[in-house]
């Protein structure tokens, strides 16, 4: 049996190295690499974790999911990023 608990510092490390990987450079991660990154982390996981996605972005973040959060525009875009992702 498999055990998907991870201590604080695994979590970091990982996150750490996926944002290098998606980096140009290694250093410096652009805006389009940092929702690149959380693209790539939703179209990953199965359809009924959706709910742990959203949770792991609030949380994480500590945004909400208020519509007045971001401007229409901007979904639209992130919209398009993800329907290309999972296509």
């Amino acid at each position: 049996m498999r055990i998907r608990d991870k201590t604080a510092e695994q979590v970091f490390t990982d996150f750490q190295a996926a944002l290098t990987k998606k980096s140009k450079n290694g250093t410096c991660i652009t805006e389009s690499d940092f929702l690149e990154y959380y693209a790539d982390v939703n179209a990953t996981l199965p359809y009924e974790k959706e709910n742990y996605f959203v949770d792991l972005i609030l949380r994480t973040w500590g945004i909400t999911s208020d519509d007045s959060y971001i401007s229409g525009d901007r979904l639209r875009q992130l919209e398009i990023i993800l329907f290309e992702k999972i296509r």
